[in-house]
């Protein structure tokens, strides 16, 4: 398997490139809605290889995989801090 990804913290358009097989350690990301600048979103990807070398990259093209990928997706719109009320037993300390 050939894998391209973006290196983290290097100028923009770099890119590199690897052959061998890979598992997917984590997939995390930001994906914005417009009007988001340029550069604010986007995957990174962590692979580990078969020697126990661990990868870190921009996912810049389609992404393919051998098996199945579960991913866990959450949205929040007009986020607010919110304050839990006190557990039962527990007291209120006084400042």
């Amino acid at each position: 398997m050939n894998v391209t990804f973006g290196e983290v913290g290097s100028p923009a358009g770099r890119v590199a490139a690897l052959s061998g097989r890979f598992d997917i350690i984590q997939l995390t990301g930001t994906i914005l809605p417009p009007p988001a600048p340029s550069g604010s979103g986007g995957l990174t990807i962590y692979l580990v290889g078969l020697q126990a070398q661990i990868i870190r990259g921009k996912v810049v093209g389609p992404l393919m995989t051998a098996g199945t990928v579960v991913l866990m997706v959450a949205s929040f719109a007009n986020g607010a801090l919110e304050r839990l009320p006190l557990g039962l037993g527990e007291e209120k300390k006084e400042e």
